[in-house]
């Protein structure tokens, strides 16, 4: 039932009719008088003007339901928007939605994981990826010791739900997978959301490393 009503659902942001290329490379963001908001509700954000340039990292700082997440949605292709926002140049609702998302990658606040194995996990976001690919990024973000401590390593389950991983080492399974697609434009709602102090600079100063020459909101 949950299924059918997905598949029935109305797609809030439908491809165009005649759809753009997307862009290639690492490209600028720029966004002019943007209002966005979720399906039902009011506009959350409203007159946002930004650019990040090319390879540029910029953070965003506000309270929660300040529209942070929001403008992640937006950015992703998952919410329509009116104004003008536009990666080297191309508007976004001029891309397929499949286009946009080979070029923008998102790691969400709460990432879902699938009762599989760590390096399943991880390679959903590029599914060609070899096994040292996925261990470079798991342990780009500081799980490398806790794959060594277990005897399946890689092969690790996450149980159903992740009810065998902790929620910090679900943030950083969410935050490997973002690295491991290699887009050139990366958003990161709270990355380091539910690790400690400690751990948190680690993944903090290792995503800086990962994500050189990207453009990272």
């Amino acid at each position: 039932q949950r299924v059918v009503e997905v598949l029935d659902a109305v797609d809030p942001v439908p491809d165009p009719a005649s759809a753009v290329a997307p862009p290639e490379g690492v490209v600028a963001l720029r966004m002019e008088a943007v209002a966005a908001g979720w399906p039902g509700g009011d506009d959350v954000l409203h007159d946002l003007t930004l650019e990040v340039g090319s390879g540029e990292r910029v953070g965003l700082l506000g309270a929660s339901g300040s529209g942070k997440s929001t403008l992640l949605a937006v950015l992703a292709g998952f919410l329509p928007y009116t104004g003008s926002i536009t990666l080297g140049g191309v508007e976004l609702h001029e891309m397929r939605g499949e286009d946009l998302r080979r070029v923008v990658g998102r790691g969400p606040q709460l990432p879902h994981v699938f009762d599989t194995s760590a390096v399943e996990n991880v390679r959903l976001a590029r599914p060609d990826a070899t096994d040292e690919e996925v261990r470079e990024a798991l342990d780009a973000v500081g799980l490398g010791p806790w794959l060594d401590a277990s005897r399946d390593g890689l092969a690790t389950s996450v149980g159903d739900h992740g009810a065998l991983v902790s929620a910090g080492q679900r943030q950083r399974l969410g935050v490997a997978r973002v690295l491991l697609g290699g887009h050139p434009v990366v958003l990161l709602d709270e990355p380091t959301e539910h690790l400690d102090e400690e751990t948190a600079d680690v993944v903090a100063a290792e995503l800086v490393r990962a994500l050189a020459g990207r453009t990272v909101l």
